[in-house]
């Protein structure tokens, strides 16, 4: 069973829990120095999607509220465009799930737990943040999918990406600096951080390797178009069998206590 959140504008908290899957109409809480303006979405039984308008939740200097998706048993799709959600956006979900921010604010990510499913960020405006709150995690199941214009900070002691696509060469600015850290293997199914000198690159690896896919079926190239950092517990193999990598022409830093094996279509000086 489906049922909804109607449009709903307050200056208050809102809380709103469903035994089904949540159908959220226009969402917008304005805050002020009294209440801020919490926004809590739950569903015990289902999913959690957007029928009909976007979600609003501003923050102010020195504000606490907080914004949450849960949806134990499944999904959580905030794919409209024109969200705009200043607070951390803690989700929690067992199916594919999508968080777009369509305007001029930053995506600040809170706890993010999928644990059967993908999980998609995307931030379509040009030169703005994809970043997580101090002390959170992100941690998928399946795939990671991260698209934005601008820097991509998601470097939390704890992270679990899965397997990780990352694009951030979307609009004029043509990328940014990417930073990202993985408590287990990093998985690289695809990169491109654009074209400039700025677009640079470092991935640590806490518990494990930085690999990228070596089947022929599954490889995408990484493209990176400013200095490159790899930080490996163990061993950094980039090696794609269908496609060449690009590091720009960039130096590429190589700590790793294993084998390190890179491909490049381009000069570039490894350091290890």
């Amino acid at each position: 069973m489906t049922s909804g959140l109607g449009a709903a504008s307050t200056n208050a908290n809102i809380t709103y829990q469903e035994g089904g899957s949540a159908n959220l109409g226009a969402v917008t809480i304005t805050a002020n120095a009294t209440n801020p303006g919490s926004l809590s979405v739950t569903s015990t039984g289902g999913s959690i999607f957007q029928g009909a308008g976007t979600i609003t939740v501003p923050t102010i200097a020195g504000g606490t509220n907080t914004v949450s998706f849960s949806a134990p048993n499944g999904s959580v799709t905030l794919d409209l465009a024109g969200n705009t959600i200043a607070p951390a956006v803690a989700l929690t979900a067992s199916g594919n799930s999508t968080v777009r921010q369509s305007t001029a604010q930053n995506l600040i990510l809170g706890n993010v737990a999928v644990t059967a499913g993908t999980f998609n960020a995307t931030v379509n405006t040009a030169a703005i943040e994809l970043a997580q709150a101090a002390g959170t995690t992100v941690r998928v199941f399946g795939d990671t999918t991260l698209n934005t214009g601008g820097k991509i900070t998601l470097d939390n002691v704890g992270n679990n990406f899965g397997g990780l696509t990352i694009a951030s060469n979307v609009g004029p600015a043509g990328g940014a600096a990417v930073v990202l850290r993985e408590g287990g293997t990093i998985n690289l199914k695809a990169v491109d951080t654009g074209t400039a000198l700025t677009s640079t690159l470092k991935l640590t690896s806490e518990g494990g390797s930085i690999v990228s896919s070596s089947t022929a079926l599954l490889a995408k190239a990484i493209k990176a178009g400013g200095p490159t950092t790899l930080v490996s517990a163990a061993d950094v193999t980039l090696n794609t069998t269908d496609v060449a990598n690009n590091f720009g022409g960039q130096s590429i830093t190589v700590t790793a206590p294993g084998t390190v094996s890179i491909q490049d279509n381009n000069a570039t000086t490894v350091i290890a």
